[in-house]
C-alpha cells in the first residue's frame, strides 16, 4: 500500500533566537509555503521533547515538521516549487535563518496497520 508523500524537516533555531522567535518565523513560512507552491497542501509543526535517547549524546534538533505533498504530485517537482519561490524572494528568510540545523527526509508510506475495531 502507497500512500502520500511527505516531507519531514527536523530542525532547532541557532542560539540566541528563542522558541518563540522561531515559531513566528515558521507561521510567516508556512503561510507563504502554502500560498505560493501548490504541491504542498499542510504542514503540521511539532515541539520536540526528548523520551528516550540510546546513544547519550544530546539531540540536535528540537521541532518536526510534516509537510504534506498533493496526491499525484512528485516530490522533486514540489521541491523545484519551493527552491523557485526561495529564488524569485517570494519567501521571508530572517537574518538567522542561516544559523539554524536542519536535515529534511522524503518520506513515502509503504504500509499502514491499525488497530481493528471491537
Amino acid at each position: 500500500m502507497s500512500g502520500p508523500q511527505h516531507f519531514l524537516v527536523l530542525s532547532s533555531p541557532p542560539d540566541g533566537v528563542t522558541d518563540a522567535q522561531y515559531d513566528a518565523w515558521y507561521d510567516t513560512h508556512v503561510d507563504e509555503l502554502l500560498a505560493r507552491v501548490p504541491q504542498f497542501v499542510s504542514a503540521e509543526r511539532c515541539h520536540l521533547q526528548l523520551h528516550d535517547n540510546s546513544s547519550g549524546e544530546p539531540e540536535p534538533y528540537r521541532f518536526l515538521t510534516r509537510y504534506t505533498i498533493a496526491d499525484g504530485e512528485a516530490f522533486a517537482d514540489a521541491w523545484a516549487a519551493l527552491r523557485a519561490a526561495v529564488g524569485s524572494g517570494e519567501m521571508t528568510f530572517d537574518d538567522w535563518f542561516g544559523g539554524v540545523v536542519s536535515a529534511g527526509f522524503v518520506c513515502t508510506t509503504v504500509t499502514r496497520r491499525e488497530r481493528e475495531s471491537a
